[in-house]
């Protein structure tokens, strides 16, 4: 009974250091590889409006990235920008790579109160989802979603999708193609 025992307790000492290290370790190159492609050439893009109107009075919409400290995620603003080059922000984010739950987590505040957080999952090169959880400043909460293509080197398509909350469907809203700028 002791040398089981004693086998037991090398056997978990032995990999418990390994299971620290997974648990720590920095995150996966996909996700290093996403923040060098957002945040690039200082991390600008651009995307035109095409429902610019009286009541929708932005010509474009911009969002800005910037790497966090060690590389491990980064921060953004969307905002939209009017026809005399003011900007009005939208939302802000915060991207990172989460080493307890080994998962690329977005969280994300804005729009008079309103707050969200969910994951990021890849598939592939040029392709990614987040699915969200939405607080609003009314109280209700909503899910959203996003699917990521990144086409070539200098564009991102967002597509933004609302989450039936009897169906669990993603319901197409809209969609916006950025172009990287300088």
């Amino acid at each position: 009974m002791k040398l089981v025992t004693a086998l037991i307790t090398v056997c978990v000492l032995s990999a418990a250091p390994a299971l620290a290290q997974d648990s720590t370790s920095g995150p996966p190159q996909w996700y290093r590889d996403h923040i060098v492609f957002m945040t690039r050439d200082g991390g600008h893009w651009q995307a035109p409006n095409a429902e610019y109107s009286e009541s929708n009075p932005y010509t474009h919409y911009g969002i800005r990235w910037t790497v966090m400290p060690g590389q491990s995620g980064m921060t953004g603003r969307l905002f939209g920008v009017r026809e005399d080059g003011g900007e009005d922000e939208f939302w802000q984010f915060r991207e990172f790579w989460d080493t307890g739950r080994h998962e690329a987590r977005v969280f994300q505040w804005g729009l008079g109160g309103a707050v969200g957080e969910g994951e990021m999952i890849r598939y592939g090169d040029r392709f990614s989802t987040i699915r969200q959880t939405f607080s609003w400043p009314n109280g209700a909460r909503t899910e959203g979603g996003h699917i990521v293509r990144t086409p070539d080197d200098a564009t991102y398509i967002a597509e933004q999708y609302r989450v039936n909350d009897q169906t669990a469907q993603w319901e197409f809203e809209h969609a916006l193609t950025f172009r990287r700028t300088n």
